[in-house]
């Protein structure tokens, strides 16, 4: 790995841990504790990709690594992630092998993408926080979850807002076992 490499996995390794210890980053873990981890989520899979492709030269965990940053992409933002196709991914491994900055890296990279293709992502966001809802109140019905969190519309949510939120909460929990995050583990405010 080339020092230029080892500084930038180093310093993104370290803006994780400054963000850990964040006033405002403090304050979105007690209030939204599973955003908050998933936001560190996505920097672990940034630093992932930066040393797979730096330290070992191996394209595809890189890739992979950038597969499930788009991922978590789309729940945190509530929108579509960057389409990166394969002449994309093989630039992007090109500049950093050339010692290019990352924020330059960034910047050729976004740049270049292409805007998702298919429907947006829209509903994401809320099922999120409807899980994260969960966490904080156990005891909350899937039926008042609905209520709260559903986006449909309708002045008053049904089975149907009911039972598509519960679908789309189980279909992020196998997204979050997928991505190695252990809920249990995620302190939650006043627990």
């Amino acid at each position: 790995m080339s020092t230029q490499a080892e500084s930038e996995l180093l310093r993104l390794k370290h803006s994780r841990y400054e963000i850990e210890r964040n006033a405002e980053f403090a304050q979105l873990r007690a209030q939204f504790p599973l955003q908050a981890y998933l936001l560190l989520t996505f920097f672990s899979f940034a630093a992932d990709a930066l040393e797979a492709l730096s330290l070992r030269g191996d394209i595809q965990a890189a890739q992979s690594s950038v597969i499930k940053m788009e991922d978590v992409f789309t729940w945190l933002k509530n929108t579509s992630a960057p389409l990166i196709d394969k002449e994309l991914a093989d630039l992007f491994g090109i500049l950093v092998r050339a010692d290019m900055p990352m924020e330059q890296v960034a910047g050729v990279l976004l740049k270049r993408s292409k805007k998702g293709k298919g429907a947006p992502v829209s509903n994401r966001l809320p099922v999120l926080q409807a899980v994260e809802h969960q966490m904080q109140h156990p005891e909350m019905s899937w039926m008042r979850l609905a209520n709260k969190f559903c986006q449909c519309g309708k002045q008053k949510h049904d089975l149907k807002c009911r039972d598509r939120l519960r679908l789309q909460a189980k279909k992020l929990n196998e997204r979050l076992a997928a991505w190695g995050v252990d809920k249990s583990l995620i302190s939650l405010p006043g627990k």
